[in-house]
């Protein structure tokens, strides 16, 4: 699985999944975007059309969205 989050001090939204995934022991990999850059569209764009992090890639699932 990979988990897309924003920046943690800017977006406490990419932290919760990040935090409850770890303590859990789930294996996964984390992807980190920086938001309020001109890049974050264009990288957000290659993971999902919500614009939105975070995001939960998944091979079974597909893309899970928070919003």
């Amino acid at each position: 699985m990979q988990l897309i989050i924003g920046n943690q001090n800017y977006s406490s939204w990419s932290m919760r999944p990040w935090v409850a995934m770890t303590h859990f022991g789930i294996d996964f990999e984390t992807v980190k975007l920086r938001l309020f850059t001109p890049e974050f569209t264009q990288q957000i764009n290659t993971y999902t059309s919500a614009h939105t992090v975070p995001v939960l890639i998944d091979d079974q699932l597909g893309c899970v969205t928070d919003s």
